[in-house]
């Protein structure tokens, strides 16, 4: 079981899912979802600002994280909302790095494994529907339809070509638009 205290005292930036979806560039928000989370952007910040003090050379920009660390019980989602493309190799790589760096630092924040993390947490990534509509239209294709039938069974919903991978590091992976967030956090 993760230890959260070091979380709760040192790395307390809460914020609402509403808030963390904002796209400031459009001036958008992904959900209107008011549920209580960690604004995962600021607990980076502050965690690189303890940590480039011994460091020349590194700003708070040299690192990226997901949006949101949401909590529920002894779990945690780590959840990054997408307004743009999502398929491209650059906005992969974007997400890869995101996901990378903030599972290294929540783990040495929570001073634990990332076995341990891998028991207790999964992570989303929320897309906007219309930006993505060829994504849409072959996830909605009657053979990926059942495809993803028998991956939700395994915690692996509609993934991205190439993002089956991250099932090493969560117990559960999913890709989801933006409609269908409360659904998924709600089955949690």
């Amino acid at each position: 079981m993760l230890n959260f205290q070091a979380l709760e005292q040192d790395y307390n930036f809460t914020t609402t899912l509403k808030d963390s979806s904002y796209d400031s560039a459009n001036q958008i928000y992904l959900t209107n979802l008011s549920i209580e989370v960690y604004d995962f952007d600021k607990i980076k910040d502050e965690y690189v600002r303890h940590i480039i003090k011994n460091y020349k050379g590194l700003s708070d920009d040299s690192f990226r994280s997901n949006d949101a660390l949401y909590r529920k019980e002894n779990r945690l989602v780590f959840i990054e909302f997408k307004n743009g493309q999502i398929t491209s190799k650059v906005e992969k790589e974007k997400i890869r790095s995101k996901i990378s760096e903030s599972l290294l630092i929540l783990a040495d924040i929570l001073n634990t494994k990332l076995s341990e993390i891998r028991k207790d947490c999964c992570y989303i990534l929320v897309y906007n529907k219309k930006k993505n509509s060829s994504f849409e239209k072959e996830r909605n294709s009657s053979i990926n339809r059942i495809g993803s039938s028998i991956a939700a069974l395994s915690g692996t919903n509609h993934l991205i070509n190439g993002f089956y991978r991250y099932k090493v590091f969560f117990d559960k992976v999913y890709t989801i638009n933006e409609t269908e967030l409360e659904g998924i956090v709600n089955t949690l």
